[in-house]
């Protein structure tokens, strides 16, 4: 661990005459200790850069955990899978669906004039509309976290009575009257 300058280059120079030289052995020891330090921060660092490279690049990932890839993309296999059969079996049925709605509304009509109900929504305009308010919101959310976050960052927002507030013994007096007492 002989990193800094040695005992006799030093004496060479002449650095290390008289009482100065403990002062000097103890510089020359903290030089070595420190680039000691830094030599295993540099380490640290480059592989901490390697890692996060790794980590970027999913085929190494996928070449470190082949049996989570494997069960992810089966998982999303089947989830498609039944997506698209259920879509399916939706749409091959729905004539017998609507005639059959249809048949049981006469059914209420004849049976029940008071008692008839206005159609049920279909179940494509129900996703569509689900699907365009999980939009909206989403991005209702975007637009409020970018105004409050500007709100937050911007220094001026803070009000100038706030600090009048805090270290007031009581922030909220009571109102006065116009005679000068309260209440």
């Amino acid at each position: 661990m002989t990193q800094g300058p040695t005992r006799d280059v030093v004496d060479s120079i002449g650095e290390t005459k008289g009482a100065h030289r403990s002062s000097v052995n103890r510089r020359l020891r903290l030089e070595a200790q420190a680039n000691v330090v830094r030599t295993r921060l540099a380490r640290r660092v480059d592989a901490l850069r390697s890692r996060a490279r790794d980590l970027r690049d999913p085929s190494i990932e996928i070449a470190r955990h082949p049996m989570t890839a494997t069960i992810v993309c089966g998982v999303a296999a089947l989830a498609i899978g039944a997506s698209v059969g259920l879509a399916t079996i939706r749409v091959s049925t729905r004539r017998e669906r609507i005639r059959r709605a249809k048949w049981d509304a006469w059914v209420r009509i004849v049976a029940h004039p008071e008692r008839v109900s206005p159609a049920r929504s279909g179940f494509l305009s129900t996703t569509l509309k689900r699907g365009l308010t999980g939009v909206f919101v989403a991005a209702l959310a975007a637009v409020t976290r970018h105004y409050v976050g500007k709100l937050l960052e911007d220094a001026h927002a803070v009000p100038e009575s706030l600090p009048y507030l805090l270290t007031s013994p009581d922030p909220f007096p009571p109102p006065r009257r116009a005679d000068g007492g309260s209440r």
